[in-house]
C-alpha cells in the first residue's frame, strides 16, 4: 500500500495549492518549505506532529478493512518500512553521492520533480503510479515558477 499513499499523499496533499485554510494539511507547509529550498535539512524528514494524524487513521483504515489486528500491523509495517526507503532516497537525492546505479536512478527522477516540473514524478520511490496516473511526463519549468504559482 505505500507506493499509492505516497503518491496520492505527495499529489494531492503536499501540492494542494493553500488558502488560510488549508494551511493546516499535515505536511502542505512542510513541504512547500522543501520545494523553495530543497538542500535545507530542516525539512527534509516529516516532522512527528505531521505523521501522528498520519499514521493513525493510515492503522484504523487498515484495520477496518482487514478485520484483523496482525494484518493491519503487517500493512502498517510495511508503510514504514516504505516511508524509511522514502526518507532515505529523499536524503539521497538532495545530499547522497548517489553510488548505485538505482539510486543514481531514484535520485534523478525526484530531481526532475524538484527542479522542472513539480506537478510531475510524484512517486519518489517508484515511477508505478506516475506512469497510471499520467504524471510520469516532465515539462521542462523552472521550480521557482512552479512554487511561486503555488
Amino acid at each position: 500500500s505505500w507506493g499509492l499513499f505516497e503518491y496520492s499523499i505527495h499529489r494531492w496533499v503536499l501540492h494542494r495549492e493553500t488558502s488560510l485554510d488549508d494551511a493546516r494539511l499535515p505536511g502542505n507547509r512542510t513541504h512547500l518549505a522543501h520545494h523553495a529550498a530543497p538542500d535545507a535539512l530542516d525539512r527534509l524528514n516529516v516532522q512527528l506532529s505531521e505523521s501522528l494524524p498520519v499514521c493513525a487513521p493510515y492503522c484504523l483504515l487498515a484495520w477496518a478493512a482487514t478485520g484483523d489486528w496482525r494484518a493491519t500491523v503487517f500493512l502498517y509495517d510495511g508503510l514504514m518500512l516504505g516511508y524509511f526507503f522514502y526518507e532515505y532516497l529523499d536524503y539521497q537525492a538532495h545530499h547522497g553521492a548517489a553510488r548505485g546505479p538505482l539510486v543514481r536512478y531514484f535520485r534523478r527522477y525526484h530531481l526532475l520533480h524538484h527542479h522542472c516540473d513539480a506537478e510531475a514524478r510524484f512517486g519518489v520511490t517508484s515511477p508505478l503510479f506516475d506512469l497510471l496516473f499520467g504524471t510520469y511526463r516532465v515539462e521542462r519549468k523552472t521550480q521557482k515558477a512552479v512554487v511561486s504559482s503555488q
